[in-house]
C-alpha cells in the first residue's frame, strides 16, 4: 500500500511539474553529482586547496603544541578550528555558486525547462553532467 501511495504522489508531482512548465519548454536535463564530484577540475581545484589549507594548520598546530600549554593552546586551537569551518565553508559556497552557473548556463544553451540531480529523475531527461563539468570554473 504505502509503495503504491509514493508511486501515486511521484506521478502527481511530475504531473504538476509539466504543467508548471506549461509555457516554457518542458523538456530536462540532469546531472550525475557523482560524476561532477570525480571529474570536475573546479573540485580538484578546491579539494587541493582544503588539503593545503589543512597541512598549514597542522604545521601550525604541532608548533603551537611546542610553545603553548593549557587554556592557550585550547583557545588557539579552537580558533584553529573556527577557520577550519570558515574555510571549508567559503570553497563549499565557491563550489555551489561555479556549478549553479553552469547548470544555468547548459540549461538556457539547450532550451531545457529544468537540470535535476541524477537520482530525483524516473525515467527521461537529457544528460547534461559532461556540458556543466566543462562550464564549472
Amino acid at each position: 500500500m504505502r509503495k503504491k501511495i509514493v508511486f501515486i504522489m511521484a506521478v502527481v508531482l511530475l504531473t504538476a511539474f509539466m504543467a508548471g512548465c506549461g509555457g516554457r519548454n518542458a523538456a530536462f536535463g540532469y546531472v550525475d553529482m557523482q560524476k561532477v564530484m570525480q571529474d570536475s577540475p573546479k573540485v580538484k581545484d578546491l579539494r587541493t586547496q582544503m588539503e593545503n589549507k589543512m597541512k598549514e594548520m597542522q604545521a601550525a598546530e604541532e608548533k603551537d603544541k611546542a610553545t603553548l600549554k593549557g587554556d592557550e593552546l585550547t583557545k588557539k586551537q579552537q580558533a584553529n578550528n573556527a577557520e577550519m569551518q570558515a574555510f571549508g565553508g567559503k570553497l563549499e559556497e565557491e563550489f555551489q555558486a561555479s556549478l549553479n552557473k553552469a547548470m544555468d548556463e547548459v540549461a538556457k544553451e539547450k532550451k531545457l525547462g529544468a537540470v535535476l540531480a541524477k537520482g530525483s529523475v524516473l525515467h527521461g531527461g537529457v544528460d547534461v553532467t559532461d556540458d556543466v563539468i566543462k562550464r564549472m570554473k
